[in-house]
C-alpha cells in the first residue's frame, strides 16, 4: 500500500531511487538491499526497495520468514527491467482516480451496487507470504463476508483454488472453472496451468 501511496504522491523520487538500484544491481547488492527490512525508514525509498526487490527476486515472490523479514533469494534473470518509468508514471496517473485504504476484509461496508473483488490466498496453497497465513478458519470468515455483503445488494466476485472446501463454502454462488497460468512453483514441473474457480454472486 505504501508503494502504491508513494507513485501516487512522489513518482519521480521513486524512480530516481529505482535508477540507483538498476546501475548498482548485482548479488551482493540485492542482499544488501533485501536486508535492510527494518533500517530504511523514508517512504519513497522503501517503495522503490520493493519494487527492486520483486523485479530482481526469485519469480518475483512474496514471503518473509517467521521474524517478519523478507528472505527470497535472487533469482536467475539474464535481463530484468528494474525502472519502467514510463509505466510507473501511467501507474501514478491512474492513481489519481483512485482512493487508496487498507483495512481488514471483514471491516470495509461497501455500498449497495458497488463490486467488490476478492483474491484472497488460495486454499490449499502455500500461504505462509506472512507470519499469520490464511488458513480453513480464514476463509471460512471470508465467505461469511461475502455472503453479508450479497445479502446487501454487492457484486463480489472471489477467486480461489478448485477445491472441496471451496466449492462447499460457495455451494449456492455462481461457480464459473477456469484454467489459469501459474509460474511460480518449486519445482518446475509444477508450474502450468491449474484449475481455478471464480465465484460470483
Amino acid at each position: 500500500m505504501l508503494t502504491y501511496k508513494m507513485l501516487h504522491q512522489k513518482p519521480e523520487a521513486v524512480i530516481r531511487l529505482l535508477k540507483v538500484h538498476e546501475r548498482k544491481h548485482n548479488r551482493q547488492y540485492y542482499s544488501r538491499v533485501r536486508d535492510k527490512h527494518h533500517t530504511e525508514q523514508d517512504p519513497a525509498a522503501l517503495a522503490a526497495r520493493f519494487i527492486y526487490l520483486n523485479k530482481t527476486c526469485f519469480n518475483g515472490l512474496y514471503r518473509v520468514n517467521k521474524a517478519g523479514k523478507f528472505n527470497v533469494p535472487i533469482g536467475r534473470h539474464n535481463k530484468v527491467t528494474i525502472c519502467d518509468e514510463k509505466n510507473l508514471m501511467a501507474v501514478s496517473s491512474v492513481l489519481d482516480k483512485a482512493t487508496l485504504r487498507m483495512s481488514q476484509f471483514d471491516k470495509i461496508t461497501p455500498a449497495e451496487g458497488d463490486l467488490v473483488y476478492c483474491d484472497p490466498p488460495y486454499d490449499g496453497t502455500f500461504t505462509g507470504y506472512t507470519g499469520a497465513g490464511f488458513g480453513e478458519a480464514d476463509q471460512k470468515r471470508l465467505q461469511a463476508t461475502c455472503e453479508k455483503w450479497r445479502q446487501a445488494g454487492v457484486h463480489v466476485i472471489v477467486s480461489n483454488n478448485d477445491t472441496p472446501l471451496i466449492r462447499r463454502l460457495y455451494s449456492k454462488w455462481n461457480l464459473h472453472e477456469v484454467h489459469a497460468p501459474r509460474n511460480i512453483n518449486c519445482n518446475g514441473n509444477g508450474r502450468g496451468k491449474v484449475a481455478e474457480l471464480l465465484i460470483s454472486g
